[in-house]
């Protein structure tokens, strides 16, 4: 009789760490002109010889970029988000994922970005939206440590065509005063739609990305609230430049010149 014994090559603490395997890509041609979305680079990856899931629960995978070139999205389900106006060129992105149950169990890999690029057609650059945001505040001046003020950013569509795409704006932060929201109603009689985009925010910036799934129509607008908070420390003749600017070209945006909106609000 012969017996087989099978042992394990990668072992820790007595116990079978699963191999991850994250696999090198080379995506499809995105144009550059007008801007798009690759697959997930993800997709080919393998926790334990399973396709990995990206997440936080037992079993999932972490996702890190460790480098993305400019112009250049890697969102968190795995696929890149490529602005328009990107050159055309081969841009090489590098991630991690890790192993949500041993986050020291990791893999990155490089991949390759391929960015066409093709100017649409005469007849239809004169028939894409136009986008431009405003900033709508009932008052500029805050008289007090305790109050706050909603305020709501606009995006407004004024050539007569829908958006086709994702617009994503980025909102100015200040060590001021604090900026929140959130995904109710929070600037009262006046509707918003927070539920239409996805905020995330880091220390300088909030970024507002509209769902895939939505669609700002001709000659309408999409409205996010916010509140603006004064530190309790701030002192007197405080002022915070309050920024927002569609990035270029997004949802088919077919003008860059009306892009940024700005105000400044005041502490006396």
């Amino acid at each position: 009789m012969t017996s087989t014994i099978v042992v394990s090559s990668q072992t820790q603490g007595g116990g079978t760490t699963p191999v991850i395997d994250a696999v090198t890509d080379t995506t499809a041609a995105v144009n550059g002109s007008t801007g798009g979305t690759t697959t997930a680079l993800t997709s080919n990856d393998t926790l334990a010889g399973n396709a990995v899931v990206i997440g936080t629960a037992a079993g999932n995978v972490t996702l890190t970029g460790l480098s993305v070139p400019a112009g250049l999205f890697l969102n968190a389900d795995g696929t890149v988000t490529i602005a328009a106006n990107t050159p055309a060129g081969n841009y090489i992105l590098e991630y991690k994922i890790c192993e949500v149950n041993n986050p020291s169990n990791c893999d990155s890999v490089t991949s390759t970005i391929v960015v066409s690029f093709t100017l649409p057609p005469p007849d239809i650059v004169a028939v894409i939206p136009d986008f431009t945001p405003t900033i709508e505040i009932d008052t500029l001046i805050f008289t007090s440590k305790t109050s706050s003020k909603d305020f709501v950013v606009r995006v407004s569509e004024i050539s007569g065509f829908s958006s086709n795409g994702q617009l994503i704006l980025k909102l100015t932060k200040g060590v001021s005063f604090t900026i929140s929201y959130d995904n109710s109603n929070m600037s009262g009689s006046n509707p918003v739609n927070n539920n239409d985009w996805i905020i995330t925010e880091n220390s300088t910036f909030i970024t507002i990305k509209l769902k895939p799934s939505v669609i700002i129509g001709a000659n309408a607008s999409s409205a996010i609230g916010f509140k603006l908070n004064p530190h309790s420390d701030i002192p007197e003749k405080t002022s915070l430049p309050i920024t927002v600017t569609i990035l270029n070209n997004l949802g088919t945006d077919n003008n860059n010149t009306n892009n940024t909106n700005s105000i400044v609000v005041e502490f006396r």
